[in-house]
């Protein structure tokens, strides 16, 4: 739903899951959009992370209070994996030869790791007009 939302808020394209490049495209760039609404943990749940796929990444914090968007290269991403233990998701198995691996990780609000995130990857609502 909030992924539809941010498409047509900012007149992005959708992209082809077969092209393995995110979900939206705008001004020639490819993201990969990942949400999560305010949650009993104040934290941000972020998942389904495909490294493999040729994109930057935008994570939305949607609570009461509105969305924090954080707008991530691919390496910014990669990176932040690393600093944030991220672990596979959905409990997939790594299979001989497989990097085609989903991962997931959580950003604890009002954390050194959220306040890094603030001050290196937020993004204001019209980065996209």
């Amino acid at each position: 739903m909030w992924e539809k939302y941010f498409i047509e808020k900012h007149d992005c394209e959708r992209v082809n899951k077969n092209e393995k490049r995110g979900d939206l495209q705008k001004n020639g760039r490819y993201y990969e959009y990942k949400s999560s609404g305010y949650n009993q943990d104040n934290s941000v749940h972020i998942v389904q992370i495909r490294p493999w796929q040729d994109c930057d990444y935008i994570v939305q914090s949607i609570s009461d209070d509105g969305a924090i968007t954080f707008v991530l290269m691919h390496a910014e991403m990669m990176l932040e994996m690393q600093k944030l233990k991220a672990a596979r998701a959905h409990g997939t198995q790594a299979l001989v030869n497989n990097e085609n691996i989903e991962y997931r990780m959580t950003l604890k609000r009002d954390s050194e790791h959220w306040n890094r995130w603030i001050n290196n990857y937020r993004k204001e609502d019209e980065i996209f007009q």
